[in-house]
């Protein structure tokens, strides 16, 4: 169901008074709103100026870097008038929260980071004020439709969105069968302002590439395909000719906004990237189809030459895989999760940077080799991991149709002992190729993706509870959330103030440019 779209962008500005940083008395913040509503899917193309909102009262806090309050203030709103704040206290790298409310009910969220309230001198900040428990459009598109983008979050807390396929060839590739053609194209979204806008391109065209963000904020940009093929009668409905596959990397230097690309040990799609400390980066896997896939893994090391340099990881996986999850432990070892093509080898396996191998890791319980699921760490039990959606491999070269209850967790994972593998709480839907985000409220989204191997694209929002282990979709303005419109093959990442964006990817009429944001009810930095 399509619902009313609604968003607000509020330039901020902070006037501050003389005294020292943290223990001053700011002057004056001043707010002034503005706001779309929609009635429908998310623009393809960028949409009228927006209109004044209506609201009746604003929450207005300031965090510090350690998380704790540093200002907080409620107000009524009435008439057209900006409304302002007095008795601000300095202070650097704030966060900012606010909070609107119409009808005693608390409908709008936003959040700008680094924002600093200095003695003597004004600081001007924006917030893209999205609405709770629902999907609200970004106020511009991407340049181009695309799909299969890399996204990666940059230092200033913009979200890079790298490459991707932005031409689609019907039955270019057979009956049934259509192409996709991959993009140098670059967006960056300023979660401070809603707008989606171009930046430098890459140097080579690549769909289905990884975004790694390393820690002195550049950004590694590994492999991916020049050409998709969309063939929902194979058995990998998405696969890739070997001339295809991109045997190079790109690392974007945010500072000079500047791309440097660089070769790779032998070329990578459908693999996995996982930063594993000291900005090294593991590369695991990947290949074009089943009888393809790599048993291999390349290590990246910035200390390398310029940007830094891939090596040859000299121990091998237990199985080739393609299609897997990876997480990284947090002590140099990384899990890698489903994804193995020989059915005779343990679904998962693990690697540890201080012996560079790879060790099989045992398991009780359900099995769970997916394929284009996702996982990640349950937020408040960083003891366990949520693996969920994708499909089972049946051994004979075919995917089997995805279902709503391809749900497992994963205990014990931190220890040397044997992993507890068992069922999870199913899902609402299936979901294919998806991406699972991490929100403000250690809650877990899970937006879109495809609903079978006919790759329909889905409209279906969920979210996982990691109190009540439980799916639920989530509900505002008396109708269930959805997205604004089905996507599959969208990139998904968590923005400040811990929403999630979805970006482009399939639609039900071809490839798209729209982009949405989903905010959580009382988030918290």
């Amino acid at each position: 169901m399509l619902r009313r779209m609604v968003i607000l962008v509020l330039p901020i500005w902070l006037f501050s008074a003389c005294g020292p940083a943290g223990t001053g008395t700011g002057g004056d913040l001043s707010l002034a709103f503005a706001h779309r509503a929609l009635d429908g899917p998310c623009p393809e193309e960028p949409a009228v100026a927006p209109q004044p909102p209506r609201l009746d009262r604003l929450k207005v806090s300031l965090y510090r870097h350690d998380g704790k309050k540093h200002y907080s203030k409620s107000i009524d709103i009435s008439g057209d008038a900006a409304p302002t704040l007095s008795g601000i206290p300095t202070g650097d790298d704030l966060t900012l929260k606010v909070i609107g409310s119409s009808d005693g009910d608390a409908r709008w969220e936003g959040s700008a980071e680094g924002v600093n309230v200095r003695s003597g001198k004004t600081t001007t900040a924006s917030v893209f004020m999205t609405a709770v428990n629902a999907m609200s459009c970004t106020h511009a598109p991407l340049q181009l439709p695309r799909t299969f983008m890399a996204p990666a979050r940059l230092p200033d807390g913009r979200i890079l969105l790298c490459g991707g396929a932005d031409l689609i060839g019907a039955d270019a590739c057979g009956a049934g069968c259509d192409e996709l053609i991959a993009s140098r194209s670059v967006d960056i979204f300023d979660p401070a302002t809603g707008l989606i806008y171009p930046s430098v391109k890459l140097n080579t065209p690549r769909a289905l590439a990884t975004a790694t963000r390393l820690p002195d904020g550049n950004i590694l940009v590994v492999g991916g395909a020049r050409r998709v093929r969309l063939d929902p009668a194979a058995g990998l409905p998405f696969s890739v000719s070997p001339e295809d596959v991109v045997d190079t990397f790109e690392v974007y230097l945010p500072n000079e906004h500047l791309w440097i690309e660089k070769p790779l040990p032998e070329g990578r799609v459908f693999h996995s990237a996982t930063h594993i400390g000291d900005g090294k980066v593991l590369v695991a896997g990947g290949g074009t189809d089943f009888t393809t896939a790599l048993q291999s893994a390349i290590m990246f090391d910035p200390a390398g030459e310029s940007v830094g340099d891939f090596s040859r990881v000299t121990s091998n996986m237990d199985t080739p895989r393609l299609g897997h999850a990876a997480i990284h432990l947090g002590d140099g070892r990384v899990l890698m999760l489903g994804g193995a093509t020989l059915t005779t080898k343990p679904p998962m396996e693990e690697f540890s940077s201080d012996t560079g191998a790879f060790k099989a890791r045992q398991f009780s319980g359900s099995p769970l080799n997916l394929f284009f699921h996702s996982a990640g760490i349950i937020p408040p039990r960083p003891d366990e991991i949520l693996l969920c959606g994708g499909s089972f491999f049946d051994g004979a070269g075919s995917l089997n149709a995805p279902m709503k209850e391809n749900v497992r967790i994963l205990s014990h994972i931190s220890s040397s002992k044997e992993i507890d593998s068992q069922d999870g709480p199913s899902m609402e839907n299936p979901h294919l190729m998806l991406n699972m985000v991490e929100l403000g409220t250690h809650r877990l989204l899970v937006a879109g993706g495809f609903v079978d191997l006919s790759l329909t694209p889905g409209q279906a929002v969920e979210l996982f509870d990691p109190t009540s282990t439980t799916f639920s979709v989530p509900y505002a303005g008396g109708v269930d959330t959805t997205l604004s419109t089905p996507r599959g093959g969208h990139s998904a990442i968590t923005v400040s103030g811990g929403r999630a964006l979805c970006a482009g990817g399939l639609g039900s009429a071809g490839l798209l440019g729209s982009a949405e944001i989903f905010t959580p009810g009382e988030v918290e930095p």
